[in-house]
């Protein structure tokens, strides 16, 4: 009977720490969903910020004026 008892209680403690491991699983599954999330908004904002800098590159030369290169250049530099 207490080889019985002994069992039921080991099967229990493993039972609990399974339980555990399980649940911390699950809250990282949770925080890398919440992170996986992000993912695509700094992707296309990364997207945004090279084709500014390549319009930038590209304009500044087309534009005869120096003071409105500076603008330009201040401008994006600001913004970035």
């Amino acid at each position: 009977m207490t080889h019985a008892e002994y069992s039921v209680g080991s099967a229990s403690v493993q039972v609990a720490i399974k339980a555990k491991a399980a649940a911390v699983s699950d809250t990282y599954a949770n925080q890398g969903s919440r992170a996986g999330s992000v993912l695509p908004f700094t992707s296309a904002l990364a997207g945004l910020c090279a084709a500014a800098s390549a319009a930038a590159v590209e304009v500044v030369p087309l534009v005869n004026m120096v003071e409105l290169q500076v603008s330009i250049i201040v401008t994006y530099i600001d913004l970035s």
